[in-house]
């Protein structure tokens, strides 16, 4: 019904309305009047020929077979159609050199080169690629004829958190991007304690306020997920209160840049408590000024007896 239909201007005939005989006289007619063009009579001829074909094949037990011819001659257009995977075109914005990505863009196609670009599925390289712990923002396209173009963004180390003695990289989120921690990034901060991850952000847009404290910082310590120590360089720590840190930044760099507290020989310095500050001595210094005040209240008893 549907060559019919096509033959004789796209009408299907309707059963009731229209009957066999008079479809195949409207089609004698046109032949006879040459109104069907030389690419309306191939069509009918190849059709006709091929539903012969098939036919008899079905009759004789070779359907089989020509399923087979038929699924050759498709695997011969694809190959030589022109529409097969040739090259892969990898973009983006990474710091790593590219040849360490090809070959996890490569695998995650899952087509060969050779094969249909048609065969590469854009979403689910996406989604091999997601899972890969470098890829972010993946996208992925093909480039007809012959290409396909992955581009992608590379994630960015933020900081190292330390947390039940493993070491992992995080980015500025603080989601974790591997384990593997090699000496290109011994330079990040260093944060440590449960929740610490997930702050690491905000506590370094703090501290970019005040430099000339930040470079003392050897580790960030997450107490209780309640608040926070600093590890200076020099051993010594600096305790945070838990409602208003910031605040006591901005107060702990005020004394730095004014008194130099921070090189000075104290081990501790508490700023827990809102009104006062708390300073503990290294115990070398503590013997060094016990000695020392001892010795100054001799020298007052000496001269107080002269």
């Amino acid at each position: 019904m549907r060559l019919i239909g096509m033959l004789t201007g796209g009408v299907v005939p309707c059963i009731g309305t229209r009957n066999w005989s008079e479809s195949i006289e409207i089609v004698r007619c046109r032949i006879r009047s040459g109104s069907f063009s030389v690419k309306s009579l191939t069509f009918m001829a190849f059709f006709l020929y091929a539903s012969v074909c098939v036919y008899g094949a079905i009759l004789n037990g070779y359907a089989a077979l020509v399923a087979d011819r038929f699924a050759s001659a498709g695997l011969f257009l694809e190959r030589n159609s022109g529409f097969t995977l040739r090259y892969v075109d990898i973009v983006g914005d990474f710091n790593g050199d590219i040849d360490a990505y090809r070959s996890e863009v490569i695998s995650a196609l899952d087509v060969k080169f050779g094969s249909s670009i048609f065969h590469v599925d854009p979403q689910a390289v996406c989604n091999r690629l997601s899972d890969y712990v470098w890829f972010d923002q993946v996208s992925v396209e093909r480039l007809l004829p012959d290409g396909v173009r992955v581009k992608f963004s590379e994630r960015q180390p933020f900081a190292i958190w330390q947390y039940h003695g493993k070491l992992s990289l995080v980015d500025r989120s603080g989601s974790v991007i591997t384990d593997s921690i090699d000496g290109r990034f011994l330079n990040l901060p260093v944060f440590v304690g449960y929740g610490a991850n997930r702050r690491v952000s905000r506590f370094i847009e703090e501290l970019e306020k005040y430099p000339g404290l930040r470079h003392r910082i050897s580790a960030f310590v997450r107490v209780a997920d309640r608040r926070w120590n600093l590890h200076l360089k020099n051993d010594a720590i600096i305790k945070l209160p838990e409602l208003s840190p910031w605040s006591a930044l901005s107060e702990i760099a005020l004394l730095e840049e004014t008194y130099g507290l921070l090189g000075r020989d104290f081990v501790l310095f508490d700023f827990r408590l809102p009104d006062r500050i708390g300073l503990r001595l290294s115990p070398e210094s503590a013997t060094r000024y016990r000695r020392a005040l001892k010795e100054r209240r001799s020298k007052r008893l000496r001269e107080r007896n002269t």
